[in-house]
């Protein structure tokens, strides 16, 4: 761990991201840029993920601290999505069922290691987890 990461208490990281499975059949409005921003604390804290109108190929990787964390998921979209957070032994251990146009929220305990998060949307099947989350 850095020294960078243990002087800053909160750390948010703002990300051009593509998301795998969570993709909209609406027309775009925006740029075509998507973003996820995760906000970690030493003590788990809080990860803030938004559904975007791009299906992608690539994975985001986000880290924290072990804990109780709180995943947000927001969505502006009219087409439901939400998200499944799995770990490395494919164990559910926390979900957003899918919703339409605003946030949800949970509050799950990580222990170390790898967890993939995924975006469930009705007739989607990502090919890769938009979100590989670290848990140190």
């Amino acid at each position: 761990m850095s020294l960078f990461r243990r002087s800053l208490p909160l750390v948010v990281l703002v990300v051009a991201a593509l998301l795998a499975g969570c993709g909209d059949s609406a027309p775009s409005t925006s740029s075509g840029a998507s973003s996820m921003s995760s906000e970690q604390t030493r003590s788990g804290g809080e990860i803030k993920l938004e559904a975007t109108d791009v299906p992608a190929t690539e994975s985001m990787a986000v880290s924290t601290m072990a804990g109780r964390t709180t995943v947000s998921f927001h969505n502006d979209y009219p087409t439901p999505h939400g998200i499944r957070i799995e770990s490395s032994s494919k164990e559910v251990v926390g979900a957003i069922e899918p919703f339409s146009g605003g946030s949800r929220k949970i509050d799950v305990e990580l222990t170390p290691g790898t967890y993939r998060i995924w975006c469930v949307s009705e007739g989607v099947v990502p090919t890769v987890p938009h979100t590989v989350l670290t848990v140190e």
